[in-house]
């Protein structure tokens, strides 16, 4: 089944006795070739918080520990939606152009500067043009490159239509302090999916590796309604968002395997444009964790080798939406 096929929307209401007619619609409502341009920030701020080593069992002493290692991500992309067909109040076709995709990393070692670097990362999405289509029996989205463009399939997988968050939206009207909770196979840090931003060109197990923690990603929202505001001639309403997301892979091979997990903690809000039918800002922080485990047998020796780090630290993201 599809992941957004596991969507599950609880909603609870926590006023009692509302009238008829009383609450607000919140909903997606925007005209055939609507244009919507989104641009996205997204840093991490990671620190070596532990590492192990052991040999057939036995834990080594002093492995000349990197802990304290600190690792600076920064993800930015603008991408141009135009939306082709619509048909009862939801997309059909969506046209989307990535006019930017970038990232950076800086690592910085506090004992050993020779480990400490910086680089540029991008994506071979960049420049170019994806279509998605609606298809009304898988009851999904599939994406496929632009006439005229070509590219490695690898790179479609990972993709999602839905960068409005209509996934979070409450099932019925709601009221000022209502709450409703969502499960769903997506990662809220990665609008729009995988774009594939690196240093370098992708190993195969290093695309399955992310191809089996978008799979396995789990994400459970409770979202608070805290009512509209009007800016200019725009009404906005409020979701507070609480999150809590994991995932892991595991990739296997003769002289041994890597397993790693991710968890986060995060909150923040998605304000939804209510006079023009779709999100206009998503922001959200909070606390990430990344484990990894490597496991591997000395084909000489026979020894087997397992490493254990965990890294802690603080994920920040912004999207902004604007017409046109």
């Amino acid at each position: 089944m599809h992941r957004n096929g596991l969507r599950l929307c609880l909603f609870v209401s926590t006023v009692a006795g509302l009238g008829e007619g009383r609450g607000d619609e919140l909903r997606f409502h925007v005209e055939p070739d609507a244009r919507l341009t989104r641009s996205v920030q997204l840093t991490h701020d990671l620190t070596l918080a532990s590492v192990s080593m052991t040999i057939d069992g036995q834990e080594v002493e002093d492995l000349g520990s990197d802990v304290g290692l600190r690792v600076h991500l920064e993800y930015s992309y603008v991408v141009h939606d135009l939306f082709e067909a619509v048909a009862e109040g939801q997309p059909r076709k969506v046209r989307r152009s990535f006019e930017e995709l970038s990232g950076s990393e800086r690592q910085e070692s506090p004992d050993d500067p020779e480990q400490s670097h910086e680089g540029d990362m991008e994506s071979k999405l960049a420049g170019g043009e994806v279509v998605f289509t609606w298809d009304e029996e898988e009851q999904k989205f599939v994406a496929a490159f632009a006439e005229g463009e070509t590219g490695e399939e690898y790179l479609l997988r990972g993709l999602e239509e839905d960068m409005d968050l209509r996934a979070l939206l409450p099932a019925g009207e709601v009221a000022v302090g209502d709450q409703w909770q969502i499960e769903l196979g997506q990662d809220l840090l990665s609008p729009g999916g995988d774009l594939r931003i690196w240093d370098h060109d992708e190993a195969p197990d290093e695309i399955a590796a992310e191809d089996q923690l978008r799979a396995n990603r789990h994400t459970k929202v409770t979202a608070t309604y805290e009512g509209t505001r009007v800016e200019g001639d725009v009404e906005l309403a409020t979701i507070r968002l609480q999150i809590e997301g994991s995932s892991s892979s595991e990739l296997s091979e003769s002289s041994g395997s890597m397993r790693v997990e991710d968890s986060s903690k995060l909150e923040g809000e998605l304000r939804w444009d209510r006079t023009h039918g779709h999100a206009r800002m998503l922001s959200l922080e909070g606390e990430t964790r990344l484990g990894v485990r490597d496991t591997t047998t000395n084909t000489v020796e026979g020894a087997a080798y397992e490493t254990s780090s965990e890294f802690t630290g603080e994920v920040h993201l912004r999207m902004d939406l604007a017409d046109g």
